[in-house]
């Protein structure tokens, strides 16, 4: 038996994540299940996060734990998982887990080093055109307009004009590699489609 102790998480959770999972664990009469997470085919983009309890370990899964719950992770979805971190939000309304991963703040602290723009700020937008009416744009910048926002997330300046802003406003930017590249990935709760590019959208 593999000591889960040991193992390296690869989705690890936020307080609010485990304080769901063992509320919903009691209340479904479920202390004995492990959290399954993974990632299947579908979505707007292609692959979309599954969130489950299961009582069985499959010879290509991994297990850990993370404050008492223990948590599976089939081989293939975790090469998606790796690095990622599992939380819950809520509103009034409902509530809901959520998943966020760092590798696009990896990916443009490399960038900026690489090219030598430590000072240079990442302006994400939006501009007409793409195969769905609109598309992201990503680059660096070192001027701020009048009508740009500005904040700062990890130690990276990010700038957004204020047309952009109502089309990006609680979009997550990720970063995603294969064995051949990688490319910026947007997941924008705005958008009701997406070209399967992962660059254009329409609202």
């Amino acid at each position: 038996m593999e000591d889960t102790a040991s193992v390296t998480p690869v989705v690890t959770l936020t307080p609010n994540a485990i304080k769901e999972v063992k509320r919903l664990q009691e209340v479904q009469g479920l202390g004995h299940a492990g959290l399954r997470l993974g990632v299947k085919g579908g979505g707007c983009s292609g692959l979309s996060y599954t969130v489950t309890f299961d009582t069985e370990i499959g010879p290509y899964d991994q297990t850990y734990e993370v404050d008492g719950i223990r948590v599976i992770v089939d081989m293939k979805s975790a090469i998606y998982l790796q690095g990622t971190q599992l939380d819950y939000q809520k509103d009034l309304v409902s509530g809901q887990f959520k998943f966020s991963n760092p590798n696009a703040l990896k990916e443009i602290k490399r960038l900026q080093e690489v090219q030598g723009l430590g000072s240079a700020a990442l302006r994400l937008g939006v501009k007409g055109g793409g195969c769905s009416g609109l598309s992201y744009t990503v680059n660096f910048d070192t001027e701020m307009g009048p009508y740009d926002q500005s904040y700062e997330v990890d130690g990276i300046r990010i700038i957004v004009d204020m047309k952009s802003a109502i089309y990006l406003q609680g979009t997550q930017l990720d970063y995603q590699k294969d064995l051949v590249s990688g490319q910026f990935k947007f997941s924008n709760p705005n958008a009701t489609k997406n070209c399967g590019c992962g660059e254009s959208f329409s609202v």
